[in-house]
């Protein structure tokens, strides 16, 4: 077997009380192409260069990697509870993924009444080594406070960074499920991408 990048998917959903009402390990279908065009500016130059360009959330052209200060966010997932731009995010889109994707097609906003879920943090979970992949771990949960359920159809990791000419939001990878995960009033949707390499 060869030598392979990629990710898996596992979404929880909890009750309440912490018990687990679904748990579904999803077959991811790819990292978008900003993905690849973000490590190609990062590796080329210098972080300070405008080496490629790519399509942020608005669907919009910008320069990358174009740090103008080192203590920039460069590549960032780690959002912060409440922000609903970047981190792991949900959506109720259905339009089938494409390699040229960009944002997801409708994403839940952070809030606590209906329609919208309670974002918490995105965390990086540690690299580790298992079997024969080094990883690590992408993961975000979200609570529905509102009084409706809402169908989750799909799941999108999203990047921030500060260039010198503007805030940059774009998306690297974009999920949509088979069928949706039904988040129920006071239930929390949980996703973890798990990014790796074999060897």
């Amino acid at each position: 077997m060869g030598v392979e990048i990629g990710y898996k998917l596992v979404v929880t959903v909890k009750d309440k009380n912490g018990k687990v009402v679904e748990k579904r390990k999803v077959k991811g279908n790819s990292f978008v192409s900003n993905f690849i065009k973000a490590l190609y500016g990062l590796m080329y130059e210098d972080a300070c260069s405008d080496v490629i360009e790519l399509t942020d959330i608005y669907g919009n052209s910008k320069w990358y990697p174009a740090l103008d200060y080192q203590t920039d966010p460069i590549f960032r997932v780690t959002a912060q509870e409440g922000e609903d731009k970047y981190g792991i995010l949900y959506g109720t889109g259905t339009t089938p993924f494409s390699v040229d994707d960009y944002k997801l097609e409708s994403p839940i906003p952070h809030g606590d009444a209906d329609n919208q879920l309670h974002y918490y943090s995105t965390d990086l979970l540690a690299v580790e080594i298992k079997d024969n992949r080094v990883q690590y771990g992408i993961q975000r949960p979200a609570v529905n406070n509102g009084s409706v359920a809402i169908n989750v159809t799909e799941i999108g990791l999203i990047a921030f960074d500060v260039t010198h000419y503007d805030e940059l939001w774009f998306l690297i990878i974009r999920d949509v499920l088979d069928t949706a995960i039904t988040v129920n009033p006071n239930q929390t949707i949980t996703a973890t991408y798990t990014i790796y390499t074999t060897f």
